[in-house]
């Protein structure tokens, strides 16, 4: 009889009077709960999952996040917002004599336009150029390769050099090409930017005159096809359209 009493007041003992749980047991109980517990987007659910299950589950879940940096588009100008004075120190770079001269020397715009002036920019943030590094020599290296991804006339190209390098530009073209390649190897060869970034570079500052360097279509130097034919008179060559 004494047993029956002492199992019987032994379970009835109030929730109060157990022995509060561990915490550490606890947490060790919501982790196994969270690592047991299906995840109801995956096709292969089911009520029970597996140990294999949940590996290949993780799996899954780190090669889509993988793939989802992968595919994480390039065309941007940094990936952190641009440093105060930045695009500042770039407007004041264009205050250099030599720039200044080839802008108004430019004036319709072929060697220097608005969206090239914007590529350069891009070139200098996705390099991470520091601001004492915004020279001209940079510069006039950044634009080259502007023109290289962008433009197809390379003879008026050649027209930068006198510009950048001087009187003795034929000796020191090669110097320019030099720093050329090393700005592009900093930018991991990621020459091209799309026009949605040249837009979003003049979006920065809207409204600066730079910005209204705005090249006319009829200079635009797109190739179309045409008939050249020449006159049997007086040799002159005149270009109809075939549009």
């Amino acid at each position: 009889m004494g047993s029956l009493f002492s199992f019987a007041s032994r379970s009835n003992k109030s929730p109060a009077s157990e022995s509060p749980a561990s915490p550490r047991r606890d947490k060790t109980t919501a982790r196994k709960a969270a690592d047991s517990a299906p995840d109801p987007n995956d096709s292969g659910y089911h009520s029970h999952p597996t140990k294999k299950h949940r590996k290949r589950v993780r799996s899954l879940n780190q090669n889509n996040a993988k793939r989802a940096r992968m595919n994480v588009v390039c065309d941007v100008i940094a990936t952190t917002p641009p440093k105060a004075g930045t695009l500042k120190s770039f407007f004041q770079l264009l205050d250099d004599d030599v720039i200044q001269d080839l802008l108004w020397f430019d004036c319709n715009f072929l060697l220097l336009d608005n969206y090239l002036l914007a590529m350069v920019y891009a070139y200098f943030r996705r390099t991470e150029l520091p601001v004492k590094e915004y020279t001209a020599i940079n510069f006039f290296a950044a634009l080259w390769l502007a023109w290289d991804m962008e433009e197809d006339d390379e003879d008026r190209k050649e027209v930068l050099l006198p510009w950048a390098l001087g009187k003795n530009w034929k000796k020191e073209k090669h110097s320019l090409l030099r720093v050329r390649n090393e700005l592009w190897k900093k930018m991991k060869f990621r020459g091209l930017v799309s026009k949605a970034t040249c837009d979003e570079v003049m979006a920065l500052a809207p409204g600066h005159p730079l910005w209204e360097r705005k090249r006319r279509e009829s200079y635009g130097g797109a190739v179309r096809n045409y008939a050249v034919t020449l006159s049997v008179f007086n040799e002159d060559i005149f270009v109809d359209s075939q549009s």
